[in-house]
């Protein structure tokens, strides 16, 4: 367990890098949020080294240190892009100048900033965590598939930063599994949780009934990145029109240029069962699930598991996900509808559950029991607080 400083600006207990915008409503900075929050409750002093976009959340006691916008950047999209690399390099920099100021026993790196931060360590002398968000080398072979020829190489990068970890903290089997094999010997599992309850709660009066002409609802909730599966969701969409089955796709999410792009297509396609609402704050994701018939989530690319599952889950409302092991690591056959990643197996599944009231009951009934009992928000803390005690 590591020993706690007193919460100077000298000594610090934990760095936490966050090499992404920070704090937006997107899945890794929600999972940050909710690690630095608990984190600061255990009694550690806490900074966080974040990208210069984003709002800084009202902490008590965390300090937010941002690197130079020197793009004058006001987003940034998911995944590896150009834009991401240059505003990193000044992440970089911040963090030699925080460390020649601070002196803090762990760096907390997550995702990427683990390359970095493993080369610095031997300078500054902190104990190192790798917050395993996903698989790095499956993102950028996704990405940029010219890389396939060179993936042993970048897998061996991978491996190298996994056995020299102090811990790896992955969020989902697969990726615990990916550490093992690295030779990583400290390794602690901490998916997402079913917090629902611990959002902040937004009073929000839009009817998702007025929007589907009081057709039964099947909602989708996320971005809307090619590996998410969206263009799935849309032809499905098209069949389901075809076919004449009264029902109506909602997607919440998305950047206001995907909206846009998407809700061109729908309007030039004639589809009328398929609605971009754009985004909502988290603190409405509890009235919106709450009004859906059932849930999507039509991931086809990754190895993490969606962070939307947990709250899909605590919802009790049947889900209908991909068959592959970014949900099969949580969802089963018994807690969800699992299908093929093709369009065809989606519009099937829906019919399935809409004719099959209590087929979709028992679904979301044993996914809310399942989800509560094994990852919870207490599950998460003390999974946490083990990961921490062990560092040394």
């Amino acid at each position: 367990m590591i020993k706690r400083y007193s919460k100077s600006m000298k000594k610090r207990d934990i760095l936490v890098i966050a090499p992404q915008p920070f704090f937006i409503e997107r899945g890794t900075p929600i999972a940050i949020d909710l690690l630095v929050r608990n984190l600061d409750n255990f009694g550690y002093s806490i900074d966080i080294l974040a990208m210069p976009i984003g709002v800084s959340p009202n902490y008590d006691g965390i300090n937010i240190h941002r690197s130079l916008n020197y793009l004058k950047a006001k987003e940034l999209k998911p995944g590896f892009t150009l834009k991401k690399i240059i505003l990193e390099v000044g992440v970089i920099i911040k963090f030699i100048t925080l460390m020649s100021k601070c002196n803090y026993r762990v760096v907390h790196a997550v995702e990427e900033s683990i390359f970095w931060a493993l080369l610095f360590r031997p300078v500054y002398k902190y104990l190192l965590v790798y917050d395993m968000d996903s698989s790095l080398v499956e993102q950028m072979i996704n990405r940029f598939s010219w890389l396939k020829s060179i993936e042993s190489h970048l897998e061996s990068i991978e491996n190298y930063v996994c056995r020299n970890s102090d811990a790896v903290i992955a969020v989902c089997n697969s990726l615990a599994d990916k550490a093992a094999k690295g030779g990583s010997k400290n390794i602690h599992l901490l998916t997402d949780v079913a917090n629902l309850q611990e959002q902040t709660n937004i009073e929000c009066k839009e009817d998702l009934n007025e929007i589907s002409q009081n057709n039964k609802i099947a909602l989708y909730v996320g971005n809307l990145e090619t590996y998410q599966g969206v263009t799935l969701l849309y032809e499905a969409a098209r069949l389901l029109q075809q076919d004449k089955v009264e029902i109506c796709i909602i997607i919440i999410g998305g950047s206001e240029s995907d909206v846009q792009y998407y809700q061109n297509k729908v309007n030039g396609d004639g589809l009328n069962n398929l609605k971009f609402l754009g985004s909502r704050p988290v603190g409405m994701l509890e009235h919106y699930l709450m009004q859906a018939d059932i849930l999507l989530s039509p991931r086809i690319e990754g190895s993490n598991t969606p962070m939307k599952v947990f709250n899909y889950m605590a919802s009790a409302k049947p889900i209908i996900a991909t068959n592959l092991n970014t949900h099969s690591q949580i969802l089963n056959n018994e807690r969800a509808l699992l299908v093929p990643p093709t369009s065809v197996c989606f519009v099937n599944g829906i019919k399935k559950i809409i004719e099959n009231d209590d087929y979709a009951q028992r679904l979301g009934s044993a996914a809310k029991e399942y989800v509560f009992r094994e990852h919870g928000i207490d599950q998460f803390r003390r999974r946490l607080q083990i990961a921490y005690d062990t560092l040394k």
